[in-house]
């Protein structure tokens, strides 16, 4: 068997490893009879500690700087901070044109010619007062009327 092999046939993972860690890894007593995971196991240990105890060298000046920094990105800085505050008064103003343009009454209606329906009047009358049809005109212009 070659170093990186066991009776399973392989080693732990790093996944697995992590999960055993927190108590949710395999139980199968492998860590307990090979030594290479169980070293690996104790490294991932010492790493967590070392980040765990390890004290934290930050000034209040630079958390209060950076703090500032994020609400004013968060805000939009100079920029944006106008154009937020005029957003209430052009949606009311956008609201007052749009009422105004929908309320204008309709443009009365042009009155109609009435000669326009005097020729219409006329033009319906030639055409009930006729007893044949407008199709059959034609055809009396192939007839020669005795004269």
């Amino acid at each position: 068997m070659t170093e990186r092999t066991w009776m399973n046939g392989r080693h732990w993972t790093d996944d697995e490893l992590i999960a055993r860690l927190y108590g949710v890894g395999p139980e199968d007593g492998h860590i307990d009879t090979c030594e290479d995971c169980a070293r690996r196991l104790s490294a991932i240990k010492a790493v967590r500690e070392g980040v765990l105890n390890s004290p934290l060298d930050v000034s209040e000046a630079f958390l209060a700087a950076q703090r500032r920094a994020v609400m004013e990105r968060a805000h939009g800085g100079n920029y944006g901070s106008w154009v937020f505050s005029l957003t209430p008064a052009l949606s009311a103003l956008a609201l007052i044109l749009l009422a105004f343009l929908l309320s204008r009454p309709a443009p009365p209606p042009q009155p109609s010619l009435a000669s326009s329906e005097t020729q219409l009047f006329v033009e319906v009358y030639e055409e009930i007062q006729t007893a044949e049809p407008s199709a059959v005109a034609p055809i009396y212009g192939l007839f020669e009327v005795g004269q």
